[in-house]
């Protein structure tokens, strides 16, 4: 991976959202993993919403790796903030390796990380948290922990 040298840092990062139809997506949070130092960030809503950029380089020299990454580009945008320069997409890197084809259980992150042999958390989790991230809060403690939890897990997959 010497690719990787020509970045001062390499980001996995994953936002959770809610987007009721026809609105702009409002950020739930966000946690972003460096993987050189492994320097963890997690961000919930209340935070998210005061801060004028993101708390992390998005420059040049700054890689950032997501799993279907237009969702958290949608949340930069939302949040008044400049999209990073360089990004690596692992969903688009997935569907290209089938060439027009599909895999058994789709191009979700779970099947990705199933077809390489990775053990995933359970569908019914990923819903119960997609569903509770969706509602739009307001969030007791308890589920924004839970909902921070949920999103760092999704990051540190896409490591």
């Amino acid at each position: 991976m010497d690719w990787l040298n020509r970045f001062d840092s390499v980001w996995s990062i994953d936002f959770e959202f809610s987007c009721p139809p026809g609105e702009r997506p409002k950020a739930v949070c966000m946690v972003v993993r460096e993987f050189f130092t492994k320097r963890l960030i997690r961000i919930g809503m209340d935070e998210l919403h005061t801060m004028k950029k993101p708390p992390f380089d998005i420059g040049e020299r700054s890689l950032f790796v997501a799993y279907y990454s237009h969702s958290e580009w949608k949340c930069f945008l939302a949040l008044g903030w400049p999209v990073p320069l360089r990004v690596l997409d692992l969903w688009c890197e997935f569907k290209n390796m089938f060439n027009g084809g599909t895999p058994e259980l789709g191009f979700g992150l779970l099947s990705c990380l199933s077809h390489f042999g990775f053990d995933t958390m359970a569908v019914t989790e990923k819903t119960t948290f997609r569903e509770l991230a969706m509602k739009g809060g307001p969030y007791t403690e308890e589920e924004m922990v839970g909902l921070l939890d949920y999103c760092q897990e999704d990051t540190e997959e896409s490591m």
